[in-house]
């Protein structure tokens, strides 16, 4: 009996110790869900998800669909451009979550006010703004407008030869130039070959050829956050080198 007991012995203490000591590893979590307005009801297309314990982002789809890999006790944040971001702790005992979230509007609140140093991009505006002010402020006059009578009613008035005029016609030029070029001067300093290569690693033609591929909207790219503007270029990456 005595050569039984000392097998058995060094055999029971490490069952014991396997059971005592506490499983560590973590099983994935499959979260899917829809991000929608909470007033409407409407699909909130591209509402940002994002892991905040990982840095990993996602967009739901154009019907408010998504659908992410994160880890048990992780933290979600759900945020669409002037709705409240809402906040979610993933489960710790369960492997796929169905979670759909409805997002308050700002529209009938006060936004947050930040103030920041003036950008380069700011300080060229207000210097194209202090060259061109005068002239921009000079009247444009449309073709017809509204007047009123000597009745009460109204009625349309026409300006032709004003509008059709040489001095109407290089104004109304001049404002659309200066309003294209604005907008591109904003998207030029905020998507730069300098931020994509932090965010990617990419250079050279690779990066060119990104750039060229991928296009932000000027509507996102002046109101995202940055969060909201990184998270989107490194989505349009993963899509880029994703095998076909």
């Amino acid at each position: 009996m005595t050569p039984k007991l000392s097998v058995m012995g060094p055999l029971l203490i490490l069952v014991l110790c396997l059971f005592f000591i506490p499983f560590t590893a973590k099983a994935q979590v499959v979260i899917t869900g829809r991000v929608t307005g909470a007033a409407s009801g409407a699909p909130l297309y591209p509402a940002t998800v994002l892991d905040k314990t990982s840095g990993q982002a996602v967009y739901a789809d154009t019907k408010g669909y998504y659908r992410i890999e994160v880890q048990p006790g992780d933290q979600l944040q759900y945020s669409y451009l002037g709705f409240y971001t809402l906040k979610y702790s993933v489960p710790l005992r369960l492997t796929r979550v169905i979670h759909d979230v409805q997002l308050v509007s700002k529209r009938e609140h006060l936004s947050e006010v930040e103030v920041h140093a003036k950008t380069p991009y700011q300080q060229d505006s207000l210097d194209r703004l202090r060259t061109f002010g005068d002239y921009l402020k000079e009247p444009v006059y449309p073709l017809m407008d509204k007047s009123s009578h000597s009745n009460g009613g109204f009625g349309l008035t026409f300006h032709p030869f004003t509008y059709f005029s040489k001095d109407q016609r290089r104004k109304r030029r001049f404002h659309k130039m200066y309003g294209k070029f604005e907008k591109k001067a904003f998207m030029d300093a905020r998507y730069t070959p300098e931020l994509v290569t932090r965010l990617t690693g990419l250079t050279g033609d690779s990066l060119q050829q990104f750039l060229q591929r991928f296009h932000p909207t000027y509507g996102f790219t002046r109101h995202a956050t940055d969060l909201e503007f990184w998270s989107w270029i490194k989505i349009q990456y993963q899509s880029w080198i994703m095998p076909k």
